[in-house]
């Protein structure tokens, strides 16, 4: 999204799915987001793990930036924590990403940069299953049709990762034939409002 698009004034940037709670992301997530991007497990089909050095400041960048997009309203990246309702643990982090991503080659698709927005998250190893990945990018999606009023959400991500190539067909991503990834590893699905009618 270019900085001349504002965010809607008056946002409660926590929202609530079943099971979650999807809060904005804080300086007490700290140890947690560092303990995410430094396993190399769930760093496998994303990219090599973080150092401390590394992980300990990209959180510092990605705390500024969702601090940045709620006081201006010109979000360039907005992170919220997944967060289980039942025992208030940290399950996992994912985010909106308003910039254009250097990996597409668009071809005409009817949509701008900003009418759409990409979609990540990264979740701990005991949020693996019990189809939470699912709710929260639901939850998400809702919210960013609903209340941000953007049109279309992406995601490109790894094509040997079946986990997330399962769910997020669950939830109703599908793919472009008009669009080309630089990276031939990756795979781009694509979100609808429409396509989450029956979700």
């Amino acid at each position: 999204m270019p900085n001349n698009n504002k965010l809607p004034e008056g946002i409660n940037y926590t929202f609530e799915t079943e099971r979650l709670i999807i809060r904005p992301l804080e300086e007490q997530d700290r140890e947690f987001y560092i303990s995410l991007y430094t396993d190399k497990k769930i760093m496998r089909h994303i990219c090599e793990p973080f150092s401390l050095e590394a992980a300990n400041k990209a959180f510092s960048a990605t705390l500024r930036a969702m601090h940045v997009s709620v006081t201006t309203l010109f979000p360039k990246t907005m992170t919220w924590c997944i967060v289980n309702k039942e025992n208030n643990a940290l399950l996992g982090i994912q985010s909106i990403d308003f910039r254009e991503t250097e990996i597409i080659k668009k071809d005409a698709i009817g949509f701008t940069t900003k009418d759409e927005v990409e979609f990540g998250i990264i979740l701990s190893r005991q949020a693996q299953g019990k189809q939470l990945p699912q709710e929260a990018i639901i939850g998400l999606a809702q919210f960013t049709f609903g209340v941000l009023k953007i049109k279309r959400v992406y995601c490109t991500f790894n094509k040997h990762n079946k986990a997330v190539t399962n769910f997020i067909k669950k939830v109703g991503f599908q793919s472009s034939s008009s669009i080309r990834l630089v990276d031939e590893t990756k795979e781009y699905q694509y979100l609808l409002e429409a396509s989450l009618s029956n979700k």
